[in-house]
């Protein structure tokens, strides 16, 4: 599972959104919550619900797919 991070709309005065991606198969989910807290550091009012919102899915594909082969 691959977490592609793209910002959707940036303000001009901003500098440009950073494409990121990174290989999560053998990622704790506690690993990948810090993740999301280390990418949105300049935007603490959204961190906890970003957090939340990526947990859920990411905590159901742990549990229910199958492990990568290696």
């Amino acid at each position: 599972m691959t977490m592609p991070v793209r910002s959707h709309s940036v303000p001009s005065d901003e500098p440009s959104p950073v494409n990121a991606s990174r290989g999560l198969d053998h990622v704790p989910t506690k690993g990948i919550r810090q993740l999301v807290r280390d990418l949105l550091t300049d935007h603490a009012g959204i961190v906890d619900d970003a957090v939340l919102v990526t947990d859920e899915p990411v905590t159901n594909a742990h549990r229910h797919c199958l492990a990568p082969s290696v």
